[in-house]
C-alpha cells in the first residue's frame, strides 16, 4: 500500500512539473551515481525501454529502486512484459519488473561537479560496458563494500 501511494505521487509530480528529482542512497550503482547525487528521472512510454536504459521502479518489497536494464522481454513487439535490471555493482539481477511498476526513465545526474546522462557520452560508453562485461560487476561488487566501507569508517571517526 505505502509503495503504490509512493508511486502514484511521484508520478502525479512528473506529470505536473515533467520530471521529479530523488537524491540517490545506496552502492548497487557505484560509481555511476554515487550517494547523494542528484539524479532526474521523467516518465517514458514502456515500449522504448532498451538495455543500457536506467529505469526508477518500485521492487517486490516496496522500495524505490534505480538500476540499469540488462534485458527485456517483449510479446508481440508491444509493450514489455516485463523487464530484467541490475544495479551495475550487484552480482545477480533484480527479480523481472512487470512494465507497470516502472515509474520514470533516469535522464541525468548531477554530481558535485560534473552532470552525465546515461545516453550520451561516458553515460553511455560506461552502460555498454556493464553490460558488455557481466565479469566486471565482481570487481565493481568489490570496490563498493571497500567504499561503503570506508565512508561508515570516516562517519564514525571522533
Amino acid at each position: 500500500m505505502k509503495a503504490e501511494y509512493y508511486s502514484a505521487a511521484i508520478c502525479r509530480a512528473m506529470d505536473r512539473l515533467g520530471f521529479i528529482e530523488l537524491r540517490s542512497t545506496g552502492t548497487s550503482m557505484f560509481p555511476f551515481i554515487h550517494e547523494r547525487d542528484t539524479c532526474f528521472f521523467r516518465s517514458f512510454e514502456p515500449t522504448h525501454v532498451k538495455p543500457g536504459d536506467v529505469l526508477l521502479f518500485i521492487n517486490d518489497e516496496g522500495a524505490l529502486v534505480c538500476h540499469r536494464v540488462i534485458k527485456v522481454n517483449k510479446e508481440h513487439n508491444e509493450a514489455p512484459a516485463f523487464i530484467i535490471c541490475k544495479g551495475d555493482t550487484n552480482l545477480l539481477p533484480d527479480p523481472p519488473v512487470p512494465s507497470g511498476q516502472v515509474i520514470g526513465k533516469l535522464t541525468h545526474i548531477r554530481k558535485r561537479w560534473l552532470t552525465l546522462s546515461p545516453d550520451n557520452g561516458l553515460g553511455r560508453l560506461w552502460g555498454k560496458l556493464i553490460i558488455g562485461m557481466p565479469p566486471f560487476a565482481y570487481i565493481l561488487h568489490r570496490v563498493a563494500r571497500l567504499y561503503r566501507w570506508r565512508s561508515n569508517y570516516l562517519s564514525t571517526r571522533p
